[in-house]
């Protein structure tokens, strides 16, 4: 009766301590938010690029991103999905579509055992037509920028 017991508490700790492993590999293996929006940033300075090479060949901008793959200024879109291009309305040539999530201080961030110092707020990533990228808190995006959400969601 006792082995039988020891028996059931030696696989209630063995599978708890495999559901832990798994909780701390999946958490480990979560790409922090700081690598994340770095990602997103380098597609769109390159989606930035292309776009001003077309520019500077062309004399205008494209009208959509299957003229910057036609003209080989890009291999593919599947780098670009998560951006909206809409040519340079009021000044935005795109931004990424979803936001991305807040930080909360104290969260993993940046290197390896660094966190956030600081609360970071939900953002969007914006290209400019003038090149440059900026992150602008979703906050200030829903307000500045809602004539964009409302544009792209009705096409």
């Amino acid at each position: 009766m006792v082995s039988k017991r020891i028996g059931i508490i030696s696989l209630i700790l063995g599978l708890s301590a495999i559901a832990s492993c798994v909780f701390v590999w999946n958490w480990l293996s979560m790409p922090r938010q700081s690598s994340v929006r770095l990602m997103y940033k380098l597609r769109l300075k390159a989606l930035g690029s292309a776009i001003e090479r077309y520019r500077s060949s062309h004399g205008r901008i494209p009208e959509d991103l299957t003229e910057l793959k036609s003209a080989g200024w890009i291999s593919d879109f599947s780098d670009l999905e998560e951006f909206e291009y809409i040519r340079g309305a009021r000044g935005i040539l795109a931004f990424r579509r979803e936001p991305f999530r807040r930080v909360r201080k104290g969260e993993p961030w940046g290197g390896a055992g660094e966190v956030a110092q600081y609360e970071i707020p939900a953002a969007r990533l914006v290209l400019f037509a003038d090149g440059s990228i900026k992150f602008v808190d979703e906050s200030d995006f829903q307000r500045q920028y809602e004539w964009l959400l409302v544009q792209t969601q009705s096409e």
